[in-house]
């Protein structure tokens, strides 16, 4: 939630209390703990880096050289699958499958929810996240004070898991379909392009992952806050005037890189929380609805796939309010002791604009992003599921 609020004058001098005070970072910093990622986003032509002017050039072509490159496979992928939809479903069902119409429209659906996807998560990660990439990097920096050597370590480790999780779901998704389609009659240039999309699938992933490292790193600024109001500085109630504004002020910066993340990251969400149901519905129909006995691995591993995707996504927005509601309730702690009289009425004030601007993950605005997608996911697919059912049962029907 926008923090227009509270207003505090980042200039204005304060002396902060030694207990409030972070420690020294050192070399270390926030592009040092997500180089990780920073270089795999160089690799794929997504440069989130600061390069130099004549660096930023060719950086830039080469990421849309690779955009059009996309674009290209995607505009060919339709056409040449336009017409040969059969060959598809065998490449999914194998050559015993079910190829009813209804098999088929569901095919279509995912098919362009897979295209779509894939290329506009691309063209969003290049012209609106690596756009914005420069204010989230100011809006982190900001917030230099509330991460010590220790945090920007736990953030560095997460930055190496991310880039692992990229890899990983890339390799399985490839080797499932090359597995998938040895077997078949497919025409060789379809089979090319489809593990051409497949392996395309590395930007919805790098998305996910950049921002799941984002948010965890915003998480950390809220819980770095609570550890400060844990300090025996604190826990004595020392507590001063000036120590309740420095909390606000950290509060009031830890919002503001919501915001940003929000603004960096909310047509990805839009985008890719959508796509991630639709393509559970299409699994799960693929999944329960063929008629061969033996479930195909493709479908098990693309429902696993696409579940850890939406947990991820999920999990990572709602440590954020988590760490937030862990802040609000130590405040309220703090209130309730009666040594801390003289400033009372500050530490009321900041609890009140704690509990009215309590940050959120959101999609545009168009929806909050948290745990309570998942029942909705599971009615809808549930929903769908047995809609489609229902059109194959008539067409089994004599």
């Amino acid at each position: 939630m926008p923090t227009r609020g509270i207003k505090v004058a980042a200039n204005e001098s304060v002396r902060e209390p030694r207990i409030l005070e972070s420690n020294v970072t050192g070399r270390k910093c926030w592009n040092w703990s997500i180089r990780p990622l920073i270089a795999l986003s160089c690799f794929i032509g997504v440069d989130l880096t600061q390069p130099s002017k004549f660096g930023q050039k060719w950086k830039t072509a080469f990421g849309f050289i690779g955009l059009v490159i996309h674009a290209v496979l995607t505009v060919n992928s339709v056409i040449i699958i336009h017409g040969q939809l059969y060959q598809m479903a065998t490449i999914y069902f194998g050559e015993d499958g079910n190829h009813s119409r209804t098999f088929i429209w569901n095919m279509i659906t995912d098919f362009i929810n897979f295209e779509v996807g894939c290329l506009s998560t691309h063209w969003i990660l290049f012209f609106v996240v690596r756009k914005k990439w420069p204010s989230l990097r100011k809006a982190f920096q900001s917030l230099i004070p509330l991460f010590d050597n220790e945090l920007y370590d736990r953030l560095r480790r997460i930055s190496f898991a991310g880039v692992a999780h990229v890899v990983l779901m890339v390799t399985c998704l490839f080797i499932t379909a090359t597995v998938s389609m040895v077997s078949t009659k497919t025409p060789f240039k379809i089979k090319f392009l489809t593990l051409s999309e497949v392996l395309l699938q590395f930007y919805p992933i790098f998305g996910i992952v950049l921002f799941k490292t984002v948010s965890y790193a915003a998480s950390l600024s809220f819980q770095s806050i609570t550890s400060k109001l844990n300090s025996e500085h604190l826990q004595a109630c020392n507590l001063s005037n000036t120590d309740v504004f420095i909390l606000k002020r950290y509060y009031v910066s830890a919002c503001q890189t919501i915001d940003v993340i929000n603004d960096c990251f909310g047509w990805l969400l839009l985008l890719v929380i959508p796509h991630l149901f639709v393509a559970k519905v299409n699994v799960t129909f693929y999944w329960f609805g063929n008629s061969n006995e033996t479930t195909p691995i493709g479908g098990i591993l693309l429902f696993i796939f696409h579940l850890v995707n939406l947990f991820v996504i999920c999990i990572a927005s709602d440590n954020i309010r988590f760490e937030s509601d862990k802040l609000l309730k130590q405040l309220l702690r703090l209130e309730l002791k009666s040594e801390i009289n003289p400033c009372r009425k500050q530490v009321h004030e900041l609890i009140l604009h704690v509990a009215l601007t309590s940050p959120r993950i959101s999609a545009l605005g168009f929806f909050y992003v948290g745990r309570k997608l998942i029942p909705t996911m599971i009615g809808t697919t549930l929903t769908y599921y047995f809609i489609l059912r229902q059109f194959r049962s008539l067409e089994e029907k004599p």
